[in-house]
């Protein structure tokens, strides 16, 4: 998921706070001093900003940016973040296989041929016309589901800054992105059944599709599986007439770029036969395909029409209805898909072929379930960001001292 938004918690809530204290643990020396947590032996922010000359406003900053320097360091630098994403892709493998072989009525595996570059001879894509079944696609989030961007995340924390689209853009453009463990392994896979696997992200389609091409090649993903037609990035035009959406952005009369929800996109290619054709590629004129998975690291990359800006009741309602599909292997349970009517109402269909969801587990600095936390989540005082995190932590609590 692309941060096209505030990241919170890892950025602007810690804004101005570190200007002032730019230390956030203290090591113990393995003893288990008085004021330091029993396992860890670190301060943790409240005894920190109790034990401080701290203004009550610069404990309330100091005690909301904790978590965040945790959650970088955590996909910075752990194991488990590695092991968490190989065991995720892992484990998509093995469902992609069984829907794909469960359901030969609906998927036609031979009309992609991908063929590795080998004796000299460069790798080739071939993607033939379909008729009566469609191709398998894997439609995949790029930012922190395949790329890592906690160089940038971790670029905003240290330098006491906040999300801005001039310096996203700009690290973009950097190409220096990372690979999750077992992503470009998963898209090689899924090629090699005879699937298509579709970029849908939030990145900008017009001006930062071709540093997007070029860093996935820096992490190992054959340039032959990025022809233009996967990319189904922020700005597609989904109402171009030539059913080449990858080719159009979406403006407004004063030029501006269009919004669309990603599982509009999805949609989209579910019910339309699309003309692949480009000079000097092997591509069909009428292909269809239809959607068998779908992997993110926010709910919102799985049914956003549904879910997007919405607070925790509805987007846990919304996981209520699509728990079965996060793992699922079994033809029997049929996908879903969410559409936005004229009048905002929004209606839930059931598709007539089975999917899977893969969630990529590991971020929690930014995403849709910081914005289900309150509307104005962006909006409140730091004093009452904690009250909210309090009242809503303690719908769980273990037990509470009793009030002096």
């Amino acid at each position: 998921m692309r941060k096209h938004k505030r990241i919170a918690l890892a950025t602007g809530l810690v804004a101005g706070l570190l200007a002032t204290v730019s230390v956030v643990a203290v090591a113990c020396n393995n003893e288990n001093k008085k004021g330091t947590t029993p396992s860890t032996g670190v301060q943790t922010q409240t005894q920190v900003a109790q034990n401080s000359n701290l203004s009550q406003t610069e404990k309330d900053k100091y005690e909301v940016a904790g978590a965040a320097w945790f959650s970088s360091l955590w996909n910075t630098t752990s194991a488990e973040k590695r092991a968490m994403s190989k065991n995720a892709y892992e484990t998509a493998k093995a469902s992609f296989d069984k829907l794909l072989e469960a359901q030969k009525d609906v998927f036609d595996k031979d009309k992609v041929t991908y063929t590795p570059a080998a004796n000299g001879k460069a790798s080739t894509l071939k993607v033939q016309n379909t008729n009566g079944k469609a191709i398998p696609v894997v439609f995949m989030d790029i930012d922190e589901t395949i790329l890592n961007n906690y160089a940038y995340q971790n670029y905003v924390l240290i330098n006491k800054l906040s999300y801005n689209p001039k310096t996203w853009n700009e690290f973009v453009k950097a190409e220096i992105s990372t690979e999750l463990d077992g992503a470009i392994d998963f898209i090689k896979h899924v090629y090699s059944k005879g699937g298509v696997v579709m970029f849908n992200s939030n990145r900008e389609q017009e001006t930062e599709k071709q540093a997007t091409i070029n860093n996935l090649v820096k992490v190992k993903l054959d340039e032959a599986l990025l022809p233009e037609w996967v990319f189904w990035m922020q700005g597609v035009d989904l109402g171009a007439t030539d059913k080449k959406p990858w080719n159009h952005i979406k403006k407004d009369e004063k030029g501006k770029r269009v919004k669309s929800n990603k599982e509009d996109r999805m949609n989209f290619v579910n019910d339309n036969k699309l003309d692949l054709t480009k000079e000097g590629q092997d591509f069909g004129n009428a292909v269809q395909f239809k959607t068998i998975m779908r992997v993110g690291d926010n709910f919102d990359d799985f049914n956003d029409n549904a879910t997007k800006r919405k607070g925790l009741e509805e987007r846990n309602k919304v996981l209520d209805d699509t728990l079965k599909l996060f793992g699922n292997s079994d033809a029997n349970v049929k996908g879903v898909r969410y559409e936005i009517k004229e009048d905002g109402s929004v209606i839930k269909k059931e598709q007539s072929w089975s999917e899977s969801y893969v969630m990529i587990g590991g971020n929690a600095s930014y995403g849709g379930f910081i914005d289900a936390l309150h509307k104005n989540i962006y909006k409140m005082k730091d004093s009452e960001k904690l009250e909210l995190f309090r009242t809503l932590l303690k719908s769980k609590l273990w037990w509470e001292p009793k009030a002096k």
